[in-house]
């Protein structure tokens, strides 16, 4: 191994079988940026080593023994630079806008001198349209010194055993593309069957980790049968009931409380969901995908004033994702929050609320600025216009007989046809 450069070098590494129809793009994704590029074939029965040999990259053979550290720490063995990047054969690597990586890694050292810190990238996954569903963080970037290895069968993680300090470093700039949750390649992948078995020979040898039980849950839903959802929502509670109090702070357990929480309100309802809810909305590093669910079962329970300050509190969060902890959901960011704050606030208005009415026009204004056309087939402009008309009526009691002469006489379902005119048609309707 080299010592420290005045660029440091980067080993990439990969653990690969039968992954012809992606390993492509990955290692063209890494080879400029490369000074090793590391595979350890797994049994491929296709052309998987073939593929990385034509990019370069030093082949290694190695029985697949049912253990992703196994074969990921053979790929540490085999490297030799100063840095080791791991990437799965299902993602590419994204090039930071600030440079080369290289230079990326000698900030690090320079901001951190004599630690060995292990960062966290960004993984952004894909969903079967092509477009990011979601974002979480892992631990794939770190120092090729003596002391790193991987444990765990499946769901592996990165442990530093040795001389010094080795702490956790979240690198958003540092970003990975995953496309191995799309429903083909979990399908060709055969995952939901592969990581249940693995997931309970894990389970057998650590029966005291909660956490086990979330990744049953998430391979079970990947099945998509009722009897495999009603399995996952019993696990999803069995690991977030499992985990102490003094252990609940971990990215890990935010992003669990996630996944219950939305599988109990699908199954069970929104009074089901409640208590949930109730006994966590306090925490202040709960993911959006909690804060929309909460505000999700608020509105179902006709609580608006509830709904809303979770939908509220959810924007906030979501013009910050740096603050973010853990995973989260993109598919739900500021456009759907934004509709039922658009909806809870005319409701409101519509009650003789005038703070709702200011609200109303707020909301509206923003989800015309995200692009938002329509809104239950109503034109999201009109919203916007009758919140300022109502806006110039000082009397919330005119702002009420406003509202009740538009709804008893169907100018709602009647302005669809105006979604072609200017705003001032909607004052003259009125």
């Amino acid at each position: 191994m080299s010592t420290l450069t005045i660029l440091p070098t980067l080993s990439v590494c990969l653990i690969v079988k039968d992954e012809s129809h992606t390993l492509s793009a990955c290692l063209q994704s890494v080879v400029s940026i490369a000074d090793q590029l590391v595979v350890i074939d797994t049994g491929s029965q296709d052309h998987s080593p073939a593929i990385a040999a034509a990019y370069g990259a030093e082949v290694h053979h190695f029985p697949w023994q049912d253990d992703f550290s196994a074969a990921r720490n053979v790929a540490i063995a085999k490297a030799t630079m100063d840095w080791i990047l791991f990437l799965d054969a299902d993602e590419v690597f994204i090039h930071p806008e600030s440079g080369c990586i290289q230079h990326f890694l000698k900030n690090i050292t320079r901001r951190f001198p004599g630690l060995l810190p292990r960062l966290q990238v960004q993984i952004q996954n894909l969903n079967d349209d092509g477009q990011i569903d979601s974002v979480h963080s892992l631990m794939r970037l770190f120092p090729n010194q003596p002391g790193f290895a991987y444990q765990g069968r499946i769901h592996e993680q990165l442990h530093y055993q040795g001389p010094g300090d080795s702490p956790v470093l979240a690198v958003p700039q540092v970003c990975l593309v995953h496309s191995g949750y799309t429903s083909a390649l979990v399908k060709v992948k055969n995952k939901a069957q592969r990581n249940t078995q693995l997931i309970l020979a894990q389970m057998q040898a650590e029966p005291e980790q909660p956490y086990w039980h979330s990744y049953l849950a998430d391979s079970l839903l990947w099945q998509g049968t009722e009897a495999a959802e009603q399995q996952a929502l019993k696990h999803y509670a069995q690991a977030v009931e499992g985990v102490s109090e003094t252990h609940q702070n971990s990215p890990r357990f935010i992003v669990v409380l996630s996944q219950y929480l939305k599988l109990l309100l699908r199954l069970q309802g929104a009074q089901a969901a409640l208590s949930l809810v109730e006994q966590y909305l306090h925490r202040r590093d709960l993911t959006p995908d909690f804060l929309f669910l909460s505000g999700s079962t608020y509105m179902q329970l006709a609580c608006d004033t509830q709904s809303m300050a979770c939908f509220e509190r959810f924007l906030r969060l979501s013009e910050a994702p740096d603050k973010i902890k853990g995973a989260y959901t993109l598919a739900c960011l500021q456009q759907l929050p934004l509709t039922r704050l658009v909806r809870l606030s005319y409701d409101a208005s519509f009650r003789g609320d005038g703070a709702a009415v200011r609200l109303l026009q707020h909301y509206s204004q923003q989800l015309l600025a995200l692009g938002t056309p329509d809104l239950e087939g109503v034109p999201v402009y009109l919203y916007w216009v009758v919140a300022a008309y109502l806006q110039d009526l000082q009397d919330a009691s005119q702002q009420t007989s406003v509202l009740r002469t538009a709804a008893e006489q169907g100018l709602w379902a009647a302005w669809q046809s105006l979604r072609n005119r200017p705003p001032e048609a909607v004052l003259q309707v009125l």
